[in-house]
Parts: structure tokens; sequence; C-alpha cells
């Protein structure tokens, strides 16, 4: 017994040594690397963060997580070697143990969500289900608003509008702050795995989906490049010039790095356009600049009037500012467009954007957006629905020219203004007509003024078709089918030049035809390839002769499908429309013809209808015929017209063009009039009574034409026959 003492007092004794030679004192070596770490912080602070503080950093960080850990087991161990001592008996250091157990086990009271103090067992049940059911339920929006990168139209061009303004508004407020921005290094490479599993428990998704996601992002231990989405890796932080912002921001950077694996380091037109004319003319195997045979701003136009598509830098940057003036307008209730239009228009409508002005204390940005508001204006108009909103003299609304605009008129505006109001809807009456509402101008009561003068104007608003919706009016621009601006069509719109005579873009860029011969033959039209003559017109001399061949371009023709002219179904009568445009746009007319079921006619009636495009003509023709149907009291009709555009419309109730949509809008509602209806497409073979009216109400310009049979031309009755 006494050599098993002995050897275990050696033991003892060398355990000791070893202790203090392996860790040392615990406490001690923990107050020194805090103390150090803090010594550092405050170097930081002073002078800035170099590689080697950053690398000492990191090292003094690693030794206090291993100390803490050390730590923790000593107080482990102590607390079990008191309890093998003491807490097996019955001794009144048992009895405290349990005692004090249950009562910090025991829930006393809690504070709900609006910070209320429950002390009821009922009230803290209650409010415990309440808390674990919003916590494991898994929310429809994960993602916070400030992470814009994420969320659906959010694009990174507007996260950088909102950093942007708030740095302007720190300058314009004179206050000291912090911008801090964070690059993750490696951020996919360094990210903890297991990290993004908790979060995905802390949604509330079930074991099964997150073993489906775990799966997808890695794959044999590697990285998935499915997961692109993860990507999180810059990031701004904005704070007040304070020590106590700065520890803050730090606490949170480090808690993410600790948690997440990852680590936060610190971290031209013209030369663009230089490069593009110099990739373009260059040898692309040598690297060997050639001579620019066309200038740049003719390379720079569309296609479609002799460029060949290439986009200036300057001009795009022009037609990418106005489709943000256009966001503004559209989505005003996205964080970037709330920020703008709150510090801008502060609670204005947001139609307002476009009357806006640069302010000479305004951040450069909001005065680059409202330079590049010539790409929009121009081409914006109003849709008048209930004439509340667009002004009826000095706006353009329904895509006309802005009646202001005709100088002559300037008298009636005054009177007219004073008489009835500024608005669209000051000069109309709404009258019911079917199962329709029906705006119907005013009577202009007599004034003393010119009889032209008033013969003109109620001319022009008589061309002016206007259809009543009780929604409010809306701005559209008029550039682009489908009503909202494109940075494409703004594009044109600003290098627009007048085509060359006979300009062959088709046979250019058609895909059928190789790049390298079209690009050819477009420099050839243009007479820009190095011929022999042209060589020699720059000095330069050469061995061979250029010889052309010529081209020519191969035509085929389609064999239309014959098709046989049929009546209605008894008791339907046949609805056949067309519409005509000599220019598109310019002179139009429309023509409109019912049949019976024996296949004879019972109205036939043709009108010119001024200046339109090909497609208004046509609704406006199957409008007119419409009309002209509910009032002969026809029930039951079958239509028939040669336009597929207006078929498809009305087949699918929906129209890309928002000026067309206009039209269509006011077709359906005539369409409930009748107990039933249907509409087809022919060829125009078979619409040939319709096309002749409208083709002979353009060439007369009259307003109103009924013909008998025989009248029409032999080949039109012949469908009959």
């Amino acid at each position: 017994m006494f050599q098993l003492v002995k050897k275990l007092g050696f033991l003892k004794s060398r355990i000791k040594d070893w202790n203090v030679m392996h860790f040392k004192n615990i406490f001690g070596e923990k107050a020194r690397i805090q103390e150090e770490i803090e010594q550092l912080n405050e170097s930081i602070i002073a002078s800035g963060l170099s590689l080697a503080i950053y690398d000492k950093l990191k090292l003094l960080n690693l030794q206090l997580s291993e100390t803490l850990a050390r730590e923790e087991s000593y107080w482990r161990q102590k607390s079990r070697d008191l309890w093998l001592f003491e807490g097996d008996r019955n001794t009144k250091f048992f009895h405290s143990s349990s005692k004090l157990k249950r009562l910090h086990n025991r829930i006393s009271c809690i504070h709900d969500s609006n910070g209320n103090t429950l002390i009821d067992e009922d009230g803290i049940a209650a409010e415990a289900v309440r808390f674990f059911k919003s916590l494991l339920s898994v929310e429809p929006v994960v993602v916070d608003d400030e992470f814009g990168g994420f969320l659906p139209g959010w694009k990174t061009p507007e996260g950088v509008i909102v950093a942007h303004e708030i740095l302007h508004s720190i300058s314009q407020q004179k206050v000291l702050a912090m911008i801090l921005k964070l690059d993750m290094l490696k951020a996919y490479d360094r990210v903890n795995w297991q990290s993004l599993v908790a979060v995905l428990y802390r949604f509330g998704f079930s074991h099964s989906w997150v073993k489906w996601v775990f799966s997808c992002i890695r794959v044999d231990g590697l990285p998935s490049s499915q997961s692109h989405c993860l990507f999180a890796d810059d990031t701004l932080l904005f704070g007040m010039a304070s020590m106590r912002e700065a520890r803050v921001i730090k606490k949170i950077i480090s808690d993410y790095a600790a948690f997440s694996g990852q680590k936060v380091p610190s971290q031209l037109i013209k030369k663009i356009k230089v490069s593009l004319r110099t990739f373009l003319w260059s040898d692309n195997l040598g690297g060997q600049t050639k001579i620019p045979l066309l200038a740049w701003d003719k390379i720079c136009r569309p296609k479609e009037v002799g460029g060949a598509g290439i986009r200036d830098l300057v001009i795009q940057n022009k037609a990418l500012g106005a489709k943000l003036i256009w966001k503004l307008y559209a989505n005003p209730r996205s964080k970037w467009a709330s920020v703008m239009l709150a510090k801008y228009l502060r609670g204005a409508p947001n139609e307002r954007i476009f009357t806006a002005t640069s302010l000479p204390k305004g951040f450069a940005f909001w005065n680059f957006l409202i330079s590049c508001m010539e790409v929009i204006l121009p081409h914006l108009s109003w849709v008048v629905h209930n004439g509340k909103k667009a002004h009826f003299w000095d706006e353009v609304w329904n895509g006309h020219l802005a009646l202001s605009a005709i100088r002559d008129w300037s008298p009636l505006l005054d009177i007219l203004s004073d008489l009835w109001g500024p608005f669209v809807a000051d000069y109309f009456n709404i009258v019911t007509s079917g199962p329709c509402l029906v705006a119907k101008w005013k009577d202009i009561p007599p004034l003393s003024i010119n009889n032209d003068i008033m013969l003109a104007f109620i001319e022009k608003l008589r061309k002016r078709p206007l259809l009543f919706h009780m929604k409010e009016d809306s701005l559209v621009w008029v550039k682009n089918a489908t009503g909202s601006y494109s940075v494409k069509e703004g594009y044109n719109s600003l290098v627009q030049a007048p085509l060359p005579s006979c300009w062959p873009t088709k046979l250019f860029w058609h895909p059928a035809c190789l790049p390298k011969v079209g690009a050819f033959a477009w420099l050839a039209v243009q007479d820009k390839v190095l011929t022999g003559m042209r060589l020699d017109r720059l000095g330069i001399t050469t061995v061979f002769p250029c010889v052309f061949c010529g081209y020519y371009g191969v035509s085929s023709t389609l064999k239309r499908k014959m098709a046989k002219w049929s009546p209605p179904p008894f008791p339907s009568l046949k609805l056949q429309f067309d519409g005509a445009s000599k220019g598109n746009p310019w002179r139009s007319g429309i023509g409109v013809i019912i049949f019976d079921h024996s296949s004879k006619i019972i109205k036939v009636v043709g009108k010119y209808i001024g200046h339109a495009t090909n497609n208004v003509a046509e609704f406006q023709a199957l409008s007119f015929e419409l009309d002209l149907a509910r009032s002969l009291n026809i029930k039951d009709i079958v239509i028939e017209g040669d336009s597929m555009l207006v078929f498809q419309a009305v087949a699918r109730k929906k129209c890309l063009s928002w000026h067309l949509q206009y039209f269509l809008e006011h077709i359906l509602l005539q369409l409930n009039g009748f107990s039933t209806f249907s509409i087809s497409h022919c060829f125009r073979e078979i619409n040939a009574f319709t096309d002749f009216l409208a083709n002979k109400a353009v060439v007369e310009g009259t307003d109103h034409i009924e013909l008998a049979p025989s009248d029409f031309p032999i080949s039109c009755m012949k469908l009959l026959s």
C-alpha cells in the first residue's frame, strides 16, 4: 500500500508539471489572449488593418477558442468531482442541488410578442403554443426585402441606386457615418454546409426536404454547379461613425463568420468602345488591326436602317436610364423606387416622374435620369378610360398629337378650357348603349370664333375614337406594341436614320444567309469593300485585281389553298368585314357586308375613316359592323374576316398591342349584346366583297357608300354561285 501511495504522489507531481508545461494557467492564459486581442482592435481603429495584424488576430482568436474549451472542460470535471464526493449521500448538499435544479427549470413568467408579462399558467401555455406554431410553420417569404439580389424582378443596378441615394443623403445632411463593403472570400467554397442545414431546419422544412436540398448542393462530397443561387458575397453595411456601432458591426460579422464558416476580408465607356472597334476590324487569328471600312455611328444604327445592329454605348446608357424612369412609374412599390420617389417626389403621384426636373443639389444619378427623359417623353401617350387624368388640350392621348399643337385653335382652347375644364372627361357625356357605356362628345355651344376653325375642330374630334371604361387613365409608350418602354425600342428611337433607297435588309441578315456572306454584301452595297479602286484611292498598291460576280436572291411563291364561300346556317347572318390602308398609316377605309342563309345580301356599307394603320382599320371595321347588326336587330351572327390578328385577339380576348387592346375591349362588350356569335378567319379571295368596299372608300374618301349587288365586280359575284 505504501508503494501505491508513493507512486500516486509521484504521478500527481508529474501531471502537475505536464499541465503547467502544456496548458499553463488556463485563467491567466485566457486573460492574456483577451488583452492582446483588445490591443490589436485598438490598433486597427487607430491605423487600419494590415495583413500582419490580420494574421496575428486570426491566430489569437484560434488560441482563445482552444483556451475557452479547456476552461469549460475544467469546470465540468470539477463539478463532477464534487458530485462524486458529496452528491451520492443523503446530505444537505444533495437536497439543495435538487431543489435548485427544480427552481432553475420552472417557468414562472414569460413575455409575449407585445412585451407583456404573463404569470398565469393558462396564459403561459397559450403563448408557448402560439410561439412554437409560428416558429415551426414555413413562411411564404423566406428572404428579407433587404436581400434584393434574391428577389424576382430586383436587379443589381437597383441595389446600387439605393446605396448611392443613402450616400447622397449622408453627404447632404453632413453627418458622420461609416460604410463597410464586405466581399465574402470564396463564399461558396468556404461555406459550412451544416450551417445551411441548420438554417433550413430553423425555417421549419421537413427532414426529407432538407435531405433533397443537401444532395443537390453536394455531389460526391463536392459542391454542385447547380447551387449558384447560394452566392451572397456582396454586402453593404451602413452605420453612424461611433465606437459603439463599430463594436456592434464587428460582433455581427464575427458571429456570422463563426456560424457560416465564411471569412470577410476588406477589400468606361470610351475604353470599351475602343475595344469593340478594335475587335471588329482586327484579324481574329493574328490580332492585326485592319482598315476601318465604315464610320462607327453608321455601324451602331439598327439593321433595319442600314447599320450592323451594334449598339453605341453612350446612347445605350441613355436608353437604360430611360428604362429606370419607366420602372419608377410602372412599379412604384419596389424597394429602390420607394426610396427615389419618397426622396424626390415627396409623396406625389408616380406619373409626376415625367414632369420632374433636375435639382442643383440633387444626386448626380437623379439628374442623369432626368436627362434620359428625352427618350420617353416624345412617345408618351395617355390611354383614356374615364378621362380624369389626361389633359384634353396639352397632352397626347390615345396616340394622337396634342390638340394645343395646332396653332389656329388657340382661341378655341382658351374659351373651352374656361367653360368646361382641362381634362378629357370634361368634354364628353356618358350614355348607355345596350350592354356598353358609351362616351359622346359634348355639343359645342355657339361661340364668336371663325366657323372654319369650329368645323375643323369638330371633324378632328369625330375621327378620334373614344371608348369609355370605369378604370383610370394610364400612360403607355407608343413605340412599343405592349405599351411598356423597352430598351431596344428606346435605343432605336435615338438612332433612327433615313433608309437608303431599296435597302435589302432582309437579304443581308436573313437566318438562311451565312453571317460572313451577309456582312460582305452589306459592305458591298455601301461601296465599302476594299476593291482595287478603293485601295488605290487610299494609296495602297495591289497585285491582284478585284473581281465581282454579282448575286441574286431566290424567291419562292406559296400557292394559296383553294377555298369556297359558304352561307351561314339558319337563322344566323354572316358578317364579313375588312380594313384597308394606303401607306400604313395613311388614308384608310373600312368595308362591311351582311348575308343571310340563302346568300342574299342584306346590307352593304363602305366608309372612309381618315389616317390609320391597316390593323386599326380592321378593328374599326368589325366594331362598326357589330353596331350596324345591332341597329338591324340581328341576334345570331357568324363573323368572317381575313385579318388573322383580329381573329386571334377576339378568340383569346387579349391583344399584345396596347392601342389595339383598346378597340378589342370595346368589341368584346359589343359581342355580349348578341344571343349567339362565332368568328373565323378566311382568305382574302373569300373576303373580296369587303376588300373592294374598303379600297373604294379609301380612293373616294367618302364617309358612307352603299352598293347594289350589280355594282360589285363579276369576280365577287362568282363567289356566291
